[in-house]
């Protein structure tokens, strides 16, 4: 009766050893994988910040190109304006010598002289 207990004892003992030996086959091949996926997402993760690096230079160079348009077209508006200034304040100069005081209407060139030097002023264009 001890000799068959002995037996079951030792196959018994063979199960665990071969099914301890399963678990960490296999649990070495499930870290293997897991692994792997952490590799393949590092590099995702690598190629992603590359390409948004690349995007970011991008935007800053489209920026720095933009960003001195508005300086540009700040200036020729107010060259126009400051042209148009002087048209108007000859043609007033002319009119106020030639007729009567009085006679000219005042409203439209000069309103809209003040409104334009209010929003076209240094120290309100855009482009600083």
């Amino acid at each position: 009766m001890v000799d068959c207990k002995d037996a079951v004892i030792k196959s018994l003992m063979r199960d665990i050893e071969e099914s301890e030996g399963q678990y960490h086959r296999a649990l070495q091949g499930h870290l293997d994988n897991v692994n792997g996926l952490i590799e393949f997402q590092l590099r995702r993760l690598q190629e992603r910040e590359e390409a948004f690096q690349e995007e970011v230079g991008e935007l800053q160079l489209r920026f720095d190109q933009e960003r001195y348009v508005p300086m540009y077209i700040c200036t020729y508006v107010w060259y126009n304006i400051s042209l148009y200034i002087n048209q108007y304040q000859s043609i007033n100069q002319y009119l106020s010598a030639s007729m009567p005081h009085g006679t000219r209407a005042q409203a439209g060139p000069k309103q809209h002289y003040t409104q334009t030097t209010h929003i076209f002023t240094k120290k309100n264009c855009w482009f600083r």
